[in-house]
C-alpha cells in the first residue's frame, strides 16, 4: 500500500457524520424533546402533589403526637397576616393585597374568649408576616411582631365555614351543636415552638406550586393547621385541632385530597 493510500484510508475512516445521518440524529433528538416537554408540567404536578401528601401526613402526626404527650399543641405558628396590619399577608398563593384568597380565606378577629380557648390548648401567640421580606416563605416571618392569645382580640386568618366543610365533610356533623364556629389556619413556620434542634420538627416543612411561577421564593408555601373554635349556646367556648394542609393559590390541600390528585394525573 503506498503512502497516498494509506492517507486516504485514514481520511475515510475520520470522516464525520453524512448529511442524511445528522438529519436521523436530529429528527430522534426532536423527538425526545417533544416527548419531554408534553410530559414536562405534568412531572411538576406530580412532584407538587407528592410533597403536600407527605408533609401534610407527617404535621398531622406531629400536631397529635404533641397533644397526647403534653396536652397541648405547639405555638408561635404564622399568623399569615402582615405586620402591622390587620390584612391577609400579600404574597399568599393567588392574593391580591385586600381581597380574600380564592373567596376561602380572609382576615378577622377573634374575640377574647375566642383567643383564650386557643391558648388554653397551647397557643399562646402567632407571629406576623413581613410583607418586604426578600422572600415569601423562608425569611418571611416577622419573629418581632407576635399576636397574644393569652390577653386582648388577636387577628387572625380564618376559613369559610362553607369551604371547611367541603375540605372535612365530618364537621358539618357538629355545627349544629354551637351558635358559632370559626375555622382559623396557621402557618408552620420558623417560630413555632415544635420546629428547631431537639425539637418535634428539625425544619419548618416547605412545599412548591405545582407551575413555575408558583415558587417558595414568590408565594408562601409552609403547611398549615387549621382548629376550630367553638361557642355553645351558654357561650362556653372550647378549641381543638382540625387538620393539616397545604395552601394552594384556589383551596388549601389535605394529605387524601393530594393523594386522589397524584393518581389523577397519572392517568
Amino acid at each position: 500500500m503506498t503512502t497516498q493510500q494509506y492517507l486516504n484510508n485514514r481520511r475515510a475512516r475520520q470522516r464525520g457524520l453524512t448529511l442524511i445521518e445528522l438529519v436521523v440524529v436530529l429528527a430522534i433528538l426532536v423527538a425526545l424533546a417533544g416527548l419531554i416537554v408534553a410530559n414536562f408540567p405534568g412531572v411538576i404536578t406530580r412532584a407538587h402533589t407528592a410533597t403536600c401528601a407527605t408533609h401534610v401526613a407527617d404535621v398531622n402526626k406531629i400536631m397529635q403526637y404533641s397533644y397526647t404527650t403534653t396536652l397541648a399543641y405547639p405555638s408561635g405558628f404564622d399568623s399569615l397576616l402582615d405586620s402591622g396590619t390587620d390584612t391577609l399577608f400579600d404574597k399568599l398563593p393567588g392574593h391580591a393585597v385586600g381581597t380574600p384568597v380564592g373567596n376561602w380565606l380572609t382576615a378577622s378577629t377573634l374575640n377574647a374568649g375566642e383567643a383564650l380557648a386557643l391558648a388554653q390548648i397551647g397557643i399562646t401567640n402567632t407571629f406576623n408576616l413581613n410583607p418586604n421580606a426578600s422572600d415569601a416563605t423562608w425569611s418571611a416571618t416577622d419573629l418581632t411582631s407576635q399576636n397574644s392569645f393569652l390577653s386582648g382580640t388577636p387577628n387572625v386568618a380564618l376559613i369559610q365555614t362553607t369551604y371547611a366543610t367541603n375540605v372535612w365533610p365530618n364537621l358539618a356533623q357538629t355545627l349544629t351543636n354551637y351558635v358559632s364556629t370559626k375555622f382559623v389556619v396557621f402557618g408552620v413556620g420558623s417560630g413555632c415552638t415544635a420546629v428547631g434542634p431537639g425539637h418535634l420538627m428539625q425544619e419548618a416543612p416547605t412545599h412548591f406550586g405545582d407551575n413555575a411561577n408558583m415558587n417558595p421564593q414568590n408565594n408562601y408555601q409552609r403547611i398549615a393547621v387549621v382548629f376550630r373554635v367553638d361557642t355553645d349556646p351558654s357561650t362556653n367556648v372550647v378549641a381543638s385541632f382540625v387538620g393539616a394542609g397545604a395552601i394552594h393559590d384556589d383551596s388549601i390541600g389535605t394529605s387524601e385530597g393530594d393523594i386522589h390528585d397524584y393518581y389523577q394525573i397519572a392517568q
